[in-house]
């Protein structure tokens, strides 16, 4: 499958969560965020892979036309949008971006999250890795 979309972002609480006071026992916040991790939407497609590791997650979509990619994509953020709400996280739109991989020419259309269309980039970045 010739083209693949693939978005990554960090995500940030609006607020730091509970109170100190309340949190009793092994409640570090790395668990709290594999609990909210845990629960993150993912629609259903065999064209759709996700990656999630810290902060920052990773949704790759193969199709065989750039259309079809960026469709998926959109779907999966809008599945995503809800949720994000729910927990009240932040989407950084300026640290995520939108990469297309493919031996054909064409460009993937745009996607957007809440609104934001996230930007596009021909080098990604993950977990601080540059794709060069």
């Amino acid at each position: 499958m010739p083209y693949s979309n693939r978005i990554l972002k960090e995500e940030s609480s609006k607020c730091d969560a509970v109170p100190q006071p309340a949190l009793q026992g092994p409640y570090e916040p790395e668990y709290l965020y594999t609990l909210f991790t845990a629960i993150l939407p993912i629609i259903p497609s065999r064209y759709l892979t996700s990656a999630t590791y810290a902060d920052d997650t990773a949704f790759l979509a193969t199709a065989t036309n750039p259309q079809r990619a960026s469709a998926i994509i959109e779907r999966q953020l809008d599945a995503l949008d809800p949720w994000l709400k729910r927990w009240n996280i932040v989407v950084n739109a300026e640290k995520s971006s939108h990469t297309t991989f493919s031996l054909r020419r064409g460009e993937c259309p745009p996607v957007t999250l809440d609104g934001d269309t996230i930007p596009t980039t021909s080098t990604p970045n993950y977990l601080g890795v540059t794709k060069g």
